[in-house]
């Protein structure tokens, strides 16, 4: 299954808002991309959507994101990661954002490589992204021992995904994991979730192991992204999610970064009117042609003249249906604050920065 060649696509200057580049070091051989999906944040995934349209520019095959009797060989770019150390720019490095580092399809020796490729690049920050956060524990626990190092450097950031309630457990992985920088993923936000919850579990902290009871998981963790879903196939994310999220992170001092809406655009309905009032400032309604509008069946608090909505505007479309031009600050009509479309909440505190 695996090898140690092949051509490798460089993706510079990340979209992503998050980060400075992307690093996609684990390939199939001769093009593409490969990982399993494991939840339901999984479901409508970029990377396999990217990785077809990528893979049918190259000819090549493209191989779906799911357990295959006949996986693909994939190949360690082992040149890209000895490059780290030489760069001499420090920047934000996105690590395999097309497949996950951690993923049982990829050999421990493989981790470890990778892992003390980011040791010896120490003015980079490295962001690594997993849902399998019980194997990502696993590996960097035994790799902390095995190099003779107490934790992961503060340059290295370890990650997980978290889209429900369900995935929180991967948050008792990440806490229990020897780093210095925890963050988490929020994104797609596909249901509610609770961080804030009393609970007995296991953190790293302060060079040791430590039994904590009745305690929260977010006072452990450094920062937090969340966004909705984007894509033909979006699932809409209700308001009330993004705002117990940012509420629980400013409880904590947690800082808090508010990637998009995605598709779907929360706001509410005035059931009088019929009018659809967004979050980012479109305002819109209900009439013949007017768009998708998904009914969470729950009143604004304080006015029951007005229903919880999310309308599907989509990222960019901002000047059809009549809608108005997304305002330079939160909508005066917003639900609960407001956040404007494309704009974030969060700038990385100076000890997360270089």
């Amino acid at each position: 299954m695996f090898s140690g060649t092949t051509k490798h696509t460089i993706m510079k200057d990340s979209k992503i808002e998050w980060t400075d580049d992307t690093e996609n070091i684990i390939e199939v051989e001769g093009g593409g991309f490969y990982c399993v999906k494991v939840s339901r944040g999984c479901k409508h995934c970029y990377a396999e959507t990217f990785n077809k349209r990528l893979c049918g520019m190259k000819h090549v095959q493209a191989y779906p994101y799911k357990h295959l009797p006949e996986p693909p060989k994939l190949a360690l770019r082992q040149d890209r990661i000895d490059g780290w150390a030489r760069q001499k720019r420090g920047r934000k490095k996105f690590v395999s954002s097309m497949t996950d580092v951690f993923g049982e399809f990829v050999p421990v020796e493989w981790c470890y490589k990778i892992l003390d490729g980011m040791v010896a690049a120490s003015q980079h920050i490295f962001q690594v992204l997993t849902k399998r956060a019980a194997r990502m524990k696993m590996i960097v626990n035994d790799y902390c021992q095995a190099r003779g190092i107490e934790e992961l450097p503060q340059h290295i950031w370890l990650m997980v995904s978290v889209e429900d309630q369900d995935a929180v457990s991967r948050v008792r992985d990440l806490v229990a994991t020897r780093c210095a920088i925890r963050g988490l993923s929020v994104e797609p936000l596909v249901g509610d979730v609770n961080l804030c919850m009393s609970a007995d579990f296991q953190v790293w902290q302060q060079g040791q192991f430590r039994n904590m009871y009745d305690s929260k998981l977010i006072k452990f963790i450094h920062w937090v992204i969340v966004g909705g879903e984007s894509g033909m196939k979006a699932e809409p994310m209700k308001p009330t999610w993004v705002y117990s999220l940012k509420k629980q992170c400013e409880m904590y001092d947690v800082p808090f970064f508010y990637k998009q809406w995605g598709e779907w655009v929360g706001g509410m309905l005035d059931m009088n009117k019929g009018k659809v009032m967004l979050e980012d400032g479109g305002l819109f309604y209900t009439n013949p042609g007017h768009p998708p509008v998904h009914d969470w069946k729950e009143p604004v608090p304080g006015n029951e003249h007005y229903r919880m909505v999310s309308a599907r505007v989509g990222k960019k479309v901002r000047t059809l249906y009549s809608m108005a031009e997304p305002k330079e600050r939160p909508s005066d009509n917003a639900l609960l604050g407001g956040f404007t479309q494309g704009k974030h909440y969060f700038n990385f505190p100076k000890y997360l920065s270089k």
